[in-house]
C-alpha cells in the first residue's frame, strides 16, 4: 500500500511498485514532505525503512534539500531525482536485507554488522541508479514530478524575482522554462554515477 500525503512524482509511484513487489518485508509506503515524528527522530534522513511495520518512509522535502549529488557535480533537478530513486532502492536493500536469514540482526552484532549492512545497501543502489539512467537517460520534466516540480518551479521563480539581473547574467528566462518544460539530458549525470560505482570495486 502507498500512503502519499503530497502528490507523489508517477514515476516514483512505478519505481515502487516495480521494486518492492517481491519484497515481503514492505507493505506500506509513505510519501510526504517534511514529515513528523519522523524528521525528529531521524534528522536529515532522507527515508527509512522501519522493519517492526514494514514500512518504508521516503520525506521529498528531504529529498529536495540534500546536495549530495551536486557536491560530485550534478545539476539541481537531477541531485534531487538521484536523492529520491536512491532513497527507494536505498530502503529496498534494507529491507531484502531482513529477508536474509545468514544476516544476525541480534543486538550483540547490531553494531559491527550495521556499517557493513549500509555499505551493501548503498552499493546495491548505486548499481540500480546507474541501470535506471542506463533504461531512460533524463531526469524527468518538472510537470512529471508532483509535488516536487511544483516545489521546484517556486523555488525557480522565487531566486528570478530577487534577483532578476544576476539570473539573466547567468541563464535567460527562456532557458529557466526549459528546465521544466524538457527535463535535463543526464548523459553526464550518468557518467558520474558511473564513476562513482567504480569507487566501490
Amino acid at each position: 500500500m502507498i500512503k502519499q500525503l503530497v502528490n507523489a512524482p508517477p514515476l516514483l509511484i512505478k519505481l515502487i511498485e516495480e521494486e518492492y513487489s517481491d519484497v515481503p518485508t514492505i507493505q506500506t509506503v509513505i510519501i510526504g514532505a517534511d514529515l513528523e515524528p519522523f524528521n525528529t527522530i531521524f534528522p536529515g534522513k532522507l527515508g527509512a525503512f522501519i522493519p517492526e511495520t514494514s514500512t518504508v518512509i521516503i520525506d521529498l522535502a528531504q529529498c529536495m534539500r540534500n546536495m549530495h549529488w551536486m557536491d560530485k557535480g550534478m545539476a539541481f533537478v537531477a541531485n534531487v531525482w538521484c536523492n529520491i530513486i536512491d532513497t527507494v532502492f536505498h530502503e529496498g536493500a534494507h529491507a531484502r536485507q531482513m529477508m536474509n536469514e545468514n544476516i544476525d540482526f541480534s543486538e550483540d552484532t547490531w553494531d559491527s554488522q550495521c556499517d557493513i549492512l549500509d555499505n551493501e545497501a548503498e552499493q546495491e543502489s548505486l548499481e540500480k541508479m546507474i541501470d535506471w539512467f542506463d533504461l531512460n537517460n533524463r531526469t524527468p520534466h518538472l510537470s512529471e514530478l508532483g509535488w516536487v516540480g511544483q516545489e521546484i518551479h517556486r523555488l525557480f521563480n522565487h531566486l528570478y524575482s530577487s534577483a532578476p539581473d544576476e539570473i539573466s547574467a547567468i541563464v535567460s528566462e527562456a532557458a529557466v522554462a526549459d528546465v521544466g518544460e524538457l527535463g535535463q539530458d543526464v548523459a553526464g549525470d550518468h557518467d558520474r554515477l558511473a564513476h562513482l560505482a567504480e569507487l566501490f570495486e
